[in-house]
């Protein structure tokens, strides 16, 4: 997979991010998914997806810088520094966030299956 094609579906994650893109989202997360908040909460495909449902996770801004990527084989590690603000159950929130990815190339297609942020405001 070239790295060009990571750096295209990095962006399709962070646009259905950005509009609770249900369908994307779907089909970029594996279901397998594990990810580690920034406050430590390990969360599963259903309730990530379900965040962006219920409204409970709204993005406004998402702003990239620093991406870093690396491919091997069928897998794929991103590190990325994003600019966001939005709100979470309700709490407004503004900051700079360290992302990390896993993407996996499996049965039906490239898919994030784990990852963490971390709060990088400071």
């Amino acid at each position: 997979m070239p790295h060009a094609h990571v750096a295209a579906l990095e962006e399709q994650l962070r646009q259905a991010m950005l509009t609770s893109d249900l369908e994307v989202l779907d089909a970029l997360i594996d279901p397998d998914l594990l990810f580690v908040l920034a406050d430590g909460t390990v969360v599963d495909k259903q309730a990530d997806v379900h965040a962006h449902r219920s409204g409970h996770v709204r993005i406004t801004q998402l702003d990239p810088s620093d991406q870093r990527i690396d491919v091997h084989n069928s897998a794929a590690v991103v590190t990325v520094m994003m600019a966001a603000t939005g709100s979470f159950g309700g709490v407004p929130f503004q900051g700079r966030y360290r992302y990390l990815r896993f993407w996996c190339e499996t049965a039906t297609g490239w898919r994030v299956v784990g990852g963490s942020m971390s709060d990088a405001s400071q």
